[in-house]
């Protein structure tokens, strides 16, 4: 059975940096999930798809809480993409 760390190293997390999950736009104004520490305001950014795919394998070993935070995260980033708001 898979761990924590090695689910978040696949997609280039540190259990560290998983502390912060937030809806990002980068440059291109593509939406994202970025994964941040406090302190490294960098982090990390994973595309919706690749975060929804990362919350089902959490499911999978039992990180609900992780699961549904990102989840979250990606539900509120595609309501932003969908805003009329300038981008």
């Amino acid at each position: 059975m898979a761990t924590l760390s090695t689910v978040l190293s696949r997609y280039g997390i540190s259990s560290r940096i998983a502390a912060n999950i937030e809806p990002h736009r980068d440059d291109q104004g593509i939406w994202r999930i970025k994964f941040s520490a406090p302190g490294d305001p960098a982090g990390v950014a994973v595309d919706l798809g690749g975060a929804s795919k990362l919350a089902a394998e959490l499911r999978n070993i039992s990180e609900l809480t992780l699961a549904e935070r990102i989840d979250d995260a990606v539900s509120k980033a595609k309501r932003y993409a969908r805003s009329p708001l300038p981008r």
